[in-house]
């Protein structure tokens, strides 16, 4: 079952700890193999959970589907992302659907999602979103991108997930969130968009330089770089990334070259 975009980083591409065929996204291509939530709920919050359970009891050596102490984040309600990965792998102008002119309260309520999650923006928050200047643009497949004064993208969401930085915007602020480090050998797999191994972070070269939660965003560099390469939200917390060290640690939603970064700009 191997094709292009199924392999992790840090792990061999034909590796499943369960032995079962990959799951595909919702909206996937075929030739593109990730993880998928089915969902054993309704709702991304449901989805997500199934997403974190399947992984990490295959990680722990468990059936697909069982729960295991390692996804601490896998509760009723489930860790706050949608259960895609790299949602921008195909991704054009055509596909918007609908542009929005925010007024001043949706504006301060975005504002105000994005510094729950990216408190270190709060200096700069206003030079990132000006007021009366951000708009909306709804997009094929539930995806959401946040728009400044000048069309540029700053941030995303997907299927009513958290607010994700692009890439440049996180290449302009570099500690604006939490940040994972991969080895040198899994810098081609990570711009391919390919989720990301735990073995990847815990090899040599692979940094984990802070505590972070399941279901948390993250910032994905490497050894040697001084950019980050990709945005991801978390599979497991970093202590299972380190004590289990199999299964995808981090899933990978936005990275260089896909077709977002090489959009930086959205023109109606």
């Amino acid at each position: 079952f191997f094709r292009r975009g199924a392999a992790g980083a840090g792990v061999s591409p034909h590796y499943r700890p369960d032995g079962a065929p990959p799951f595909r996204a919702r909206g996937s291509r075929r030739g593109d193999i990730t993880a998928q939530g089915r969902g054993e709920g309704r709702g991304p919050g449901a989805r997500a959970a199934s997403l974190v359970r399947k992984e990490a009891s295959a990680a722990a050596g468990g059936p697909p589907g069982r729960a295991t102490s390692m996804a601490a984040a896998a509760d009723d309600e489930g860790p706050p992302f949608s259960s895609s990965a790299a949602i921008f792998r195909r991704f054009s102008r055509d596909d918007v659907s609908q542009w929005t002119a925010t007024k001043s309260s949706a504006q301060r309520a975005i504002k105000a999602r994005i510094l729950d999650l990216y408190p270190r923006l709060a200096p700069v928050i206003d030079d990132i979103l000006p007021k009366k200047s951000v708009s909306i643009a709804r997009c094929a497949n539930f995806i959401e991108i946040v728009l400044n004064g000048d069309n540029e993208i700053v941030f995303f969401s997907h299927d009513g997930g958290p607010h994700l930085p692009s890439l440049r915007l996180l290449h302009r602020y570099p500690d604006m969130m939490s940040r994972l480090q991969v080895d040198e050998g899994a810098i081609r797999f990570v711009l391919n968009g390919a989720n990301i191994m735990c073995q990847g972070f815990t090899s040599p070269g692979g940094d984990i330089p802070q505590e972070v939660e399941a279901g948390q965003p993250v910032g994905i560099f490497a050894e040697g770089k001084e950019h980050a390469l990709a945005v991801g939200i978390t599979a497991m917390d970093t202590a299972g990334i380190r004590s289990v060290n199999r299964g995808i640690g981090v899933i990978s939603v936005h990275y260089m070259r896909d077709d977002l970064y090489l959009l930086p700009r959205l023109e109606r």
